[in-house]
C-alpha cells in the first residue's frame, strides 16, 4: 500500500507570495548599500575639493610671502636710488642734509628691519670708510669703519659701481648688536654707488672716473623676514629661508621649526636681489582650519 504525503505541493501562487515577501528586504538592503556608497563618494569628493582648496591657499600664501620679501628689499633699493640722486644734484651733502633726506624717506617706517643708512667715501687703496650715518644713535661705531675691509664686500662694491645697480651682502652679524643677548642680530647690507654731481654716468669708464663712494642700508633679517611672513603664512605653514650663495648651514636665514627638514614636495620660492639668491621652502602645518575634521 502506497503512503501519500498529506502536505500539499506548493503552488505557483505560494511561491510568488513568498518571493514578494522577500523582495522588500532585499531592496531595502540594496537601497541602504547604494546610499552608503553615494555618501562615501560625496565625502571623498568633498575631501578632494577641500584638499585642493587648501593646496591652492598654501600656494597663494607662499607666493604672497615671496612678493612681500622682494618688495621690502626693493624699498631699500628705492631709498638708496633717491639718495644717489641727491648726490648727483649737489656737490655738498653734510650730516644735516643727509639726516633730513632720510627723515623724509621714512626708512624706519617703511622698512621694518631698517638699522642704519650710511655713506662711505672711496679712498685710495681702495677703502670705503663711513663718514655719514643716520640715525647716529646706536650706530656711532660705524663712523670711520672701512666697509670694504673684506674682499667679498670690495668686489660687490666694485661690481655695483661698474653696473650702477644695488649689491646685497651675504648675511652677517650686525656689529651694532654685538654683546646683546636674546636679540637676533643677523643682517644684510644693501649698497648702491654714488657718483659726482651731473647726469648719471652711462659707461663703465665714466662710472669709475666719477665714483665718489657708496650708499648703504643695513637691515636686520629677523624683522624683515617676519614682516614678509606675518599673518596666515606663519599660522598655516612651516617656512625655511636660505641664502643659496652660502655653504650648508651658514646660509640659513630663518626656520619656523629649526631642525625640521622640508619634504620633497615642499613649495620652493626664489627671491633674487642685489646679486644674491634666497630660497624659501614652505609646507603646510599638520593640522590647520583649512583641513576637514576627518583628515
Amino acid at each position: 500500500m502506497t503512503m501519500q504525503d498529506p502536505t500539499p505541493a506548493p503552488s505557483s501562487e505560494a511561491e510568488s507570495l513568498r518571493a514578494s515577501r522577500l523582495a522588500p528586504r532585499t531592496w531595502a538592503l540594496l537601497v541602504l548599500l547604494a546610499g552608503l556608497l553615494c555618501t562615501a563618494e560625496a565625502a571623498r569628493r568633498e575631501l578632494v575639493a577641500v584638499q585642493s582648496e587648501a593646496r591652492a591657499m598654501h600656494r597663494a600664501m607662499g607666493r604672497s610671502a615671496q612678493e612681500r620679501l622682494a618688495s621690502d628689499l626693493e624699498l631699500a633699493a628705492q631709498a638708496l636710488r633717491a639718495m644717489q640722486t641727491v648726490f648727483l644734484g649737489s656737490d655738498h651733502v653734510d650730516q644735516a642734509i643727509f639726516d633730513r633726506y632720510q627723515e623724509n624717506l621714512r626708512a624706519n617706517e617703511r622698512m621694518p628691519g631698517h638699522v642704519v643708512t650710511a655713506f662711505a667715501r672711496r679712498h685710495p687703496g681702495p677703502s670705503y670708510p663711513y663718514e655719514l650715518v643716520t640715525p647716529l644713535a646706536g650706530n656711532e661705531m660705524l663712523l670711520g669703519f672701512d666697509s670694504a675691509s673684506q674682499q667679498a664686500n670690495l668686489q660687490a662694491l666694485e661690481r655695483a659701481r661698474d653696473t650702477d645697480t644695488v649689491a646685497m651682502s651675504a648675511p652677517f652679524p650686525l656689529m651694532q648688536y654685538r654683546g646683546r643677548e636674546g636679540e637676533p642680530a643677523l643682517g644684510v647690507t644693501v649698497r648702491l654707488p654714488v657718483y659726482s654731481p651731473g647726469r648719471a654716468p652711462l659707461t663703465v669708464a665714466e662710472r669709475r672716473e666719477r665714483e665718489l663712494g657708496a650708499l648703504a642700508i643695513s637691515l636686520r633679517l629677523a624683522p624683515t623676514v617676519l614682516g614678509a611672513l606675518e599673518g596666515r603664512v606663519l599660522e598655516y605653514m612651516h617656512v625655511e629661508l636660505r641664502d643659496l650663495d652660502m655653504p650648508d648651514d651658514d646660509g640659513l636665514i630663518h626656520a619656523s621649526e629649526p631642525g625640521l627638514q622640508p619634504p620633497a614636495d615642499a613649495q620652493v620660492r626664489l627671491v633674487e636681489f642685489g646679486g644674491r639668491r634666497c630660497c624659501g621652502r614652505a609646507r603646510a602645518r599638520p593640522a590647520t582650519p583649512a583641513w576637514p575634521w576627518w583628515r
